[in-house]
This record gives structure tokens, sequence and C-alpha cells, in this order.
């Protein structure tokens, strides 16, 4: 191979020309060198990367409020999440809304706070391997608006160990949703003019036109609202079958069992659920324009699943308004009102009366099963005066008003009574009285009467009692082993004494009488236990005495004292509109249980709770509430301090 040599001006020195071979080893190591070049800060800006990622998971925190997607509409809740990432699990997060700068017309629920947990472990640069824990909060606020426009929702106030964050607030937009023409919703009462007391039905009637397809989704999203639901008492009831009718109340969502059929009206064929929930009106009062609504979800656009079949791709909301509801609820008549009327309001009511003994003694205890049957509120059903039905110069009466017991459409009681007279031939029918608001008046049922047979009470006199003969004592020594014994017509008494063949011989054997000391001492402590055992067994038998001794009427009175203090203070628990009926209706109960005590201060408060509960502009005030909570157990305690008095 020919070799050159060129000179170099600047250090002339000769300069050499490799081979090709030589050429593509230079070219080789040329390219390794840039690549070892480059590996060294790649590795370096790697793990840069992964340190800035630790350091930003476990000291960065993020807070974002991220709205429901829209659009909004009027009456239809929405929901703003504020989502707290990066904490750790050794932090305190809370998260409010300020409630002082909502705008009228917006109310907000929540919120509702969901939580998530991540953990992750890495080694640092010595080796050693670290562990943690970062947290996730969302806090869920629910929004509704009763009117169009838009409403800045906030500011939201984020505290993280005791420092605070506001994030400010977030623009919403409610619009106003029109009425589906392809779905109805219908409320309807059996009159206009109802009682206070009555069981009345209230129907709610849903109309559906459109495919099967469409139905099944907008079913299963159905929700019905309405006042009427929040301000008067119904009677709960679990659904019986699957095909129920959803209602939103302010204490949750109530299924109401419903019926389905087909009905065809303006040339449209309707699919039609109806359902009904009792109303018991327990305040007389003018109840005007009422609205109800229904709430669901519309198909918009349809798509296929992986079977062929149909699936909802978007939906819309849609709604429908039922026509206002106004109704009258009158207070029971006080004229003509029998005596033996004890607040039974319905229809078809009845007594039967059965003794368990028809032939007694003058001053034994009769005891009656008073049941009482009939389509009405059997809760408010008590039993009328006996003295109204039963000569009190004849029999003895309870001094109790007896508790019933409801079981089904009757409620059944259990009264003692004592025939005073001898010439007592029957138990006279005992009265009872309702009012039947259908028919707007009263009326009266009587028991079939008893027949008894009395018998004058038995005295024993001291030559009634019979005293045994006494039995002499004989001597085994004695030489008469035999009494003669009078003549007398009874029988002869036989002796349980049997001395023949008796062993009555003194022990003579003295290893047998001496016992040692010692073992004397051991039973020692046998006596005293005895005794005290005794004594003991004494002691209780006294206190089961006085306790079976208590006055039925003392027991009674302390049961009532505990169920309605207690009714009166799981109100303070219930929102202040419940609240005030709770505390009414327990006060009533009392005085009804008790007519004849001082009741100007429980009326009073009854009064009260009627006046807050059903005042057209009611406000919810919790200090109220407290009020008026500790003033009724004031009024029960002084109400039954002055029964004991």
């Amino acid at each position: 191979m020919t070799q050159h040599t060129i000179e170099n001006r600047d250090a002339r020195q000769p300069a050499r020309i490799g081979t090709r071979q030589e050429f593509r080893q230079d070219q080789r190591l040329s390219s390794r060198q840039c690549r070892n070049s480059w590996r060294v800060p790649l590795q370096i800006t790697l793990l840069l990367c992964v340190v800035g990622n630790i350091a930003q998971s476990l000291g960065a925190q993020e807070v974002a409020i991220v709205p429901q997607r829209g659009p909004y509409y009027v009456g239809e809740p929405m929901v703003i999440q504020v989502q707290i990432n990066g904490v750790q699990s050794n932090q305190d997060v809370d998260c409010q809304l300020s409630q002082s700068q909502l705008p009228p017309g917006v109310s907000v629920e929540g919120p509702q706070i969901g939580q998530s947990k991540s953990s992750f472990s890495q080694r640092d640069f010595s080796g050693r391997m670290i562990s943690r824990e970062i947290v996730s909060f969302t806090y869920s606020f629910q929004v509704t608006a009763d009117r169009p426009g838009t409403n800045v929702i906030g500011p939201f106030i984020v505290e993280i160990d005791a420092k605070s964050q506001d994030l400010g607030g977030i623009e919403v937009e409610f619009e106003e949703l029109e009425d589906d023409p392809e779905m109805e919703l219908e409320l309807s009462l059996p009159r206009s003019t109802i009682y206070v007391g009555e069981q009345v039905p209230v129907t709610i009637c849903w109309r559906f036109a459109g495919d099967r397809e469409g139905l099944q989704f907008a079913f299963s999203n159905l929700q019905i609202r309405s006042p009427l639901f929040d301000q008067l008492p119904f009677v709960e009831s679990q659904p019986k079958t699957r095909t129920t009718l959803s209602i939103v109340t302010a204490q949750g969502v109530v299924e109401v069992d419903a019926k389905v059929e087909q009905e065809r009206r303006n040339g449209e064929d309707y699919v039609v659920l109806t359902g009904q929930r009792t109303l018991i009106p327990n305040t007389p009062g003018e109840y005007s324009e009422i609205s109800a609504s229904c709430r669901t979800q519309r198909v918009t656009r349809w798509g296929r699943d992986i079977f062929g079949g149909a699936r909802p791709r978007d939906s819309a909301p849609a709604l429908a308004r039922a026509k206002p509801l106004s109704f009258r609820v009158l207070p029971i008549p006080t004229v003509d009102r029998p005596s033996s009327y004890s607040g039974a309001v319905g229809s078809g009511f009845g007594i039967e009366v059965a003794a368990n003994r028809s032939v007694v003694r003058v001053g034994d205890p009769i005891v009656l099963d008073v049941t009482l049957t009939g389509d009405g509120d059997l809760d408010r059903c008590s039993l009328p005066r006996l003295s109204n039905s039963l000569d009190e110069n004849s029999f003895q009466l309870p001094n109790e008003e007896p508790v019933g017991l409801v079981a089904g459409k009757s409620k059944q009681f259990k009264v003692s009574v004592r025939v005073k007279d001898a010439t007592v031939g029957q138990l006279p029918a005992i009265e009872f009285s309702w009012f039947d608001p259908k028919q707007e008046k009263f009326i009266t049922a009587s028991s079939k009467p008893i027949a008894l047979q009395v018998n004058a009470a038995q005295i024993v006199s001291a030559a009634d009692v019979v005293s045994s003969s006494s039995v002499k004592s004989i001597s085994p020594n004695s030489s008469e082993g035999t009494s003669t014994p009078k003549a007398t017509n009874q029988p002869p008494t036989v002796s349980a004494l049997n001395f023949v063949g008796a062993n009555l011989a003194i022990e003579k054997n003295l290893p047998n009488l001496v016992v040692a000391p010692s073992s004397l001492a051991i039973h020692d402590w046998w006596t005293p236990t005895l005794y005290l055992l005794g004594i003991a067994l004494m002691a209780l038998g006294l206190i089961a005495q006085r306790y079976r001794a208590r006055s039925p009427r003392q027991t009674q009175r302390q049961s009532v004292i505990k169920q309605t203090r207690s009714r009166v203070q799981r109100a303070e628990r219930q929102p202040p509109r419940d609240a005030t009926n709770s505390i009414a209706s327990a006060l009533r109960q009392l005085v009804a249980a008790y007519p004849d005590g001082d009741r100007t201060a429980v009326d009073a408060i009854i009064a009260e709770c009627e006046q807050l509960g059903f005042a057209p502009a009611h406000h919810d005030d919790s200090s109220l509430k407290s009020d008026l909570v500790a003033r009724a157990l004031a009024a029960i305690d002084n109400f039954f301090r002055k029964q004991t008095s």
C-alpha cells in the first residue's frame, strides 16, 4: 500500500494518512465516545425528574372546583365538587360554603364527603425505602334554584391544618325547563273539605306517552315533589309490590305502591301509573294552590349495545307540573257531640265486649275485653268513659283510662270492674260514638249486654273456723299405751306419730359422744352464714312484696311520663317544622290520658306549636325549637306534679 506525506505548515511536521480500516475504527470510536458523552447527562436528567415527582407528590396540594356538566334547570339539583388532592394522611382537611352570600332563591345541601387513599414506596439516594400515603378529598354540594338566571355560588373556604384558602365562587346559569308534552302529573283528593283526624287518600297519577324503551328509562328516573308531603302528616307504610312511585320529601324518598294501566286521551295512548298516600290532618286550616311536579330523564339519542339491543346514548331532563291543589281542613264539630265520643273519626266503627266470668259474688273482679273496629285512625281512638254506660252505684269502675293495643283494623282494651250490688242482673251495653266525615254527623254504636249472676258475698265468722283435735303426748315409759277417744260423730283422728319399734335408748358409747374441739371449730362459721342468708332472703321478700303492692295507677303514670318526655326530647333532633308537630302530638295524647289535669300550660304550648308549624311565613329556627322543647318538658313535669298533689 502506498503511503503519502504532506507538509504541515504550522508545525512543520509530517502528517500521516491512515488506511481505510483504521479510518473505520476511528469512526466507531468517535461514535462510541459521542454516545457515552450523552448517557451521563440523560441519567442525571431522569433522576431529577423522578426526585421532582416524588417531591411534588409529597408536598404539593391541588385544589379545584369542578361543577356538574350543564345545562342547569330551575328546580333541578346540580352538583358542585371541590376536589383536594395531595393531602397527607395526618393533615386535617375541611371545606365549607359561605351561606351568607348565597343569592336569593338558591338553596345548598351538603357537603357530602368522599375520600380516597393511595400509597407508594421509593428508595432515596442512600438506598432507604420511603413509604408515603396520599389522601384525596371530594366535597359535593347540591345546589337548587327556584328562578332562572345566573347566580354566583361561593366562596368556598378550604382549611388544611388550620390554614384557610379562599377559592372564590363559580357562576351557574339556571334555565327554565318547559313542561314535557308527552308527560302529565295529577294530584287529587276525594273532597275539597276534610276534617281533622280523618284518613284521606291522596291519589297520585303519572301519565306517559312514548315507546316502551323510553317509558322504562323515564320511569326509572322519575321523582315526584310537592310541599303537601312536607306540610301535613301521612301514614307511612312499606311497599308491597315492585312497581312503585318515588316521592321526594324532606325526610327522604318514599316509595308508594302503584298500579299500571293504559289509557287513550286526545288521540294518544298513555301508560298510567296510579298510587295513593293516606293523609291525616291534625290541625284545621286553609290550604290553597299547593303545587306538585315530577322530574325525570328523557332519551334524546339511542345507541346499540354489544348484543344489538337499544340503549340510551344521551338524555335530557323532562318536567311535568300538576294542577295546584286547594282544600280546607275543618275541626270536629262540637254541636250535638255525644258524651260517648272519644275522638274517633272515620266510618263503620263497632264495639264488642266480652267478660271472663258471668257468675260472680259481690266485690269479685270482672275483666272486660273491649274491642273497637272500624275504618279510621285507631291510634287516636280511646275508650269512652264507662260511667256513661255503667252506673257507679252498681259497679266499681277503674280510676285510670285503659291503654289499648292496635292490631290491624281493631283496637283492644282490658278493663276490670267490680259489682257492688247483688241485685245487678246484667252488664249494660257500652256506647261508643264516632264522627263520620262523609255524612258529617256523629254516629253511636252499642255493645250487647252480658247477663250476670251475682251472689251475695260470703262472710266467714269465728265459728266457721275448724281446729284440729289435739294430740295427747304419751310417755314411752307410761303404762297407758293408748288413749280412749270420746264418742263423736266424726271418724277418729289417726295420729301421725308412731312409736312402735322406735329405738329411744340413750347413747352410752363414750367415743361416739366425745367430739374433738378442732372438728367443732371447723363448722363454727356456718352458723352466722346461715343467719345472714336468712336475713337476706327476708329482705328480698319485703322488696318483692312492696313492688307487688305498688299502685297500678302510679305505675301507669310513670310510664306515661317517660313516654311523653321521650317523644318531646326526640323532637329536638327533628327539623323545626316536624318538631312542632311531634311536640303537639305528644302533649295531645298526654291531655287525652289525663283530662282532669291542669292543662293551661300544655294547651298554650300546643297552640304555639300549631301556630309555628302551619304559619304561612314559617322560618326554621333551631333556637326557637330548643326553647319550645324545654318549655314542653317543664309543662309535663308541672302537669304531673299537680296530678300528684
